[in-house]
């Protein structure tokens, strides 16, 4: 048995319990040589011995049985020499399966002279001939059968390729060690309804971009701290991309900048692309990025799960219809803005509405005009407590209904067209929060809507 630290490491970084069982090892090699664990040897055989005054003759032959149990090694290129309980775990549940049992039958014969005198009661050999041979009848090996490929792996061009998965499973990769452009990737299958029970994995090196090959199949794919090129745009039907950085974010995201559109999203110095993804998550790192900042763009038309810490921008001009963002975990306070400066005026306006969602959370929506007469939405939980929003040269639109807390503010940059700002929608004791609006060109209103009061407000305290 082998210990060592590789089992507690991966288990901590991609947060596998299960993995904890890598920390040791059965020993499979030794000086380079397969030898098995338990090794069975029995015989048959048959003697004739012909005997004269001074001569002897002997012919004899057996049958030899010998059979071997060892333990079943799935990945002998990668492995080592050293078995480890969680591949046998992975590869199958049937531990009959974690063995392979050997057979080997023997056919060994002999013949021998002897001539030879007896003096003083002494045998004295005067000559003597001997001759053996041996047959291998039969020598098989009965091993589980070999574990499918998941990916491709070229270490001369550093190219990882991702292929399509079985049926009801799902495909998940992590981020053993390296770095950029030099990394380990272990990749595995999940069953979809239990993503804890792992099929199979396979473990690429040095590698230095993600591919996928071309799949029809609907599944999903789980990214976690992927520091390589990642190209997924050939999965054409992935219902859940998740792009998960919450251990290694710190090394995998650089200068706290992460941008995310339609096709692609850029964490530093690299970029994640995709196609035909029906919803994306992307987990922040943990401890928080005071810093962490992400933009929302690039044509964004499908829901987003920003799971942790971010501030968040949004260029509210390139967005389109069918982009949502949800982002409700972060603990550090935060700040919203969105950018309406770059929009077109073709239909006359934007609009933002912004409402306390009741479940303590912040609902904003916004249209324009590539999202024609849909809202995009917008959730935020309570640590988004400053609000900016920069409006285009069109006629605006902002509604601010009612905000989730007092803390921090919502401001309000107009620029050209006539644009109109109502606050409150028929009770002012629901907005919170400091409203600062800022005018700009155009004829500019701003409405205080508090029906529940019928007071003028210079009659109130």
């Amino acid at each position: 048995i082998v210990l060592d630290s590789k089992g507690v490491r991966e288990a901590v970084v991609n947060n596998e319990p299960l993995k904890a069982l890598n920390s040791f090892a059965f020993k499979d090699t030794f000086d380079g040589i397969d030898l098995p664990i338990l090794e069975l040897t029995g015989f048959v055989g048959i003697e004739a011995e012909l005997n004269a005054v001074v001569a002897q003759l002997s012919v004899g032959g057996k049958l030899i049985f010998i059979v071997t149990v060892d333990f079943y090694d799935p990945y002998p290129e990668t492995s080592g020499g050293l078995v480890r309980p969680y591949e046998l775990i992975a590869f199958s549940e049937n531990p009959l399966e974690w063995f392979e049992f050997g057979i080997t039958i023997k056919l060994k014969f002999y013949i021998s002279f002897k001539v030879g005198v007896i003096k003083f009661g002494i045998e004295v050999v005067l000559y003597e001939w001997y001759k053996e041979h041996e047959f291998v009848l039969l020598k098989r090996i009965f091993q589980p059968g070999a574990p499918d490929d998941i990916v491709t792996c070229n270490e001369s061009s550093g190219e990882m390729e991702l292929l399509e998965p079985p049926e009801e499973t799902d495909v998940f990769c992590f981020g053993l060690d390296g770095v950029l452009a030099d990394e380990t990737i272990e990749c595995t299958y999940r069953n979809r309804d239990d993503e804890t029970k792992t099929i199979a994995f396979q473990t690429c090196y040095n590698v230095r971009s993600v591919k996928a090959r071309s799949s029809s199949r609907a599944f999903k794919v789980n990214l976690k701290g992927i520091q390589s090129e990642v190209d997924l745009s050939t999965f054409s039907h992935l219902t859940k991309l998740t792009l998960d950085y919450k251990n290694q974010g710190g090394t995998v995201i650089q200068d706290s900048s992460i941008v995310i559109g339609k096709v692609e999203s850029k964490l530093g110095s690299f970029t994640n692309k995709y196609d035909s993804v029906a919803k994306y998550e992307i987990r922040f790192p943990e401890p928080e990025d005071d810093f962490l900042i992400t933009t929302v763009g690039q044509n964004c038309n499908k829901p987003w799960d920003l799971t942790g810490y971010t501030n968040l921008v949004v260029n509210a001009s390139e967005i389109e219809t069918g982009c949502k963002i949800v982002a409700k975990e972060g603990l550090k306070r935060a700040y919203l803005q969105v950018d309406f400066s770059l929009s077109e005026c073709d239909n006359g306006k934007q609009e933002v509405t912004i409402t306390d969602n009741g479940d303590d959370s912040t609902r904003i929506q916004l249209k324009t005009k590539k999202t024609e007469t849909e809202y995009v939405e917008i959730l935020l939980g309570q640590n988004f407590k400053d609000i900016k929003l920069s409006m285009s040269n069109c006629n605006d639109i902002v509604n601010i209904q009612s905000t989730l807390s007092d803390s921090g503010s919502i401001s309000v940059q107009l620029n050209g067209g006539d644009d109109a700002i109502t606050v409150g929608n028929g009770n002012l004791t629901k907005v919170y929060k400091s409203i600062i609006v800022e005018d700009g060109d155009g004829n500019d209103s701003l409405f205080i809507n508090d029906k529940s009061h019928t007071a003028p407000l210079a009659e109130r305290g």
